[in-house]
């Protein structure tokens, strides 16, 4: 099989991990970056985010094999008492193949895509925001942004905004508002807003200053009069995973 490494090369940590497993992988298996079937993470969370970017064009082809090297570690399945079973696992043999939704962002003819979460906003100043569920007008917001996250993103940077947990079998997505102004002049929910995978999110950005939208750990920067339509992508990512490493085992690790 065709496998391809990916990891922080500022992390000595992490490059030592690699190098162990290396090692262990028999000469069948084939190492090719461009165009590799088992992509094998050695690192953190956002290690595994900047790895699910890079090869975004080929999710259709590739299971990531995540080696946790790091504090935080929802999406990461394996420790190096498992570099063992690696020429197993490029062999495909895990008995637990996790699917991971991918949230779409359009913004004019470009596509954006989060396993996260996207935020709109600034901090430098309230911004105003249109916001359609479908064709139905819910509500303009004014206040440091939006935050919409998929279930596995729900248990981050959400839930510091006081967002939900989402369970995720449940094929939900989450509208969380980033401090929003709450006065005589402006109101909005001010609570989380759960959605069906079916729904899309619109948003129209009214005000007169650049903001940024974060996808993961990437960003761009969007312009007054922009539009912004988010829905669940018909992509997804594949993940090798091992017995108690479910989401909820995962949750009650870390909180």
């Amino acid at each position: 099989m065709r496998y391809a490494f990916y990891w922080k090369k500022s992390s000595k940590e992490a490059e030592l991990l690699v190098n162990k497993i290396k090692e262990t992988i028999d000469s069948r298996h084939t190492y090719d970056e461009a165009d590799p079937q088992y992509v094998i993470v050695a690192g953190g969370d956002g290690t595994f985010l900047g790895a699910v970017h890079h090869y975004i064009d080929k999710t259709r082809d590739v299971t990531f094999i995540n080696f946790r090297r790091g504090n935080t570690a929802f999406y990461l399945n394996f420790d190096e008492e498992d570099i063992s079973r690696i020429n197993d696992l490029l062999d495909g043999k895990c008995d637990c193949i996790n699917t991971l939704p991918l949230l779409k962002a359009h913004v004019g003819a470009k596509k954006y895509y989060a396993i996260n979460e996207f935020t709109l906003g600034t901090f430098m100043k309230a911004s105003g925001f249109e916001i359609y569920i479908n064709d139905y007008f819910l509500q303009t917001t004014y206040g440091n942004g939006l935050l919409v996250c998929t279930p596995y993103g729900s248990s981050g940077y959400n839930k510091s905004l006081g967002g939900a947990l989402l369970d995720p079998h449940t094929d939900t997505f989450e509208l969380t508002e980033m401090a929003s102004i709450q006065s005589k002049k402006y109101k909005s929910l001010g609570n989380s807003l759960v959605l069906r995978k079916d729904n899309t999110i619109h948003i129209n950005y009214i005000d007169t200053h650049p903001i940024t939208l974060t996808y993961d750990n990437q960003a761009v920067t969007l312009n007054p009069g922009d539009i912004i339509d988010i829905k669940y992508s018909k992509k997804t990512i594949r993940v090798f995973s091992k017995e108690g490493c479910t989401f909820f085992d995962k949750l009650k690790a870390a909180f």
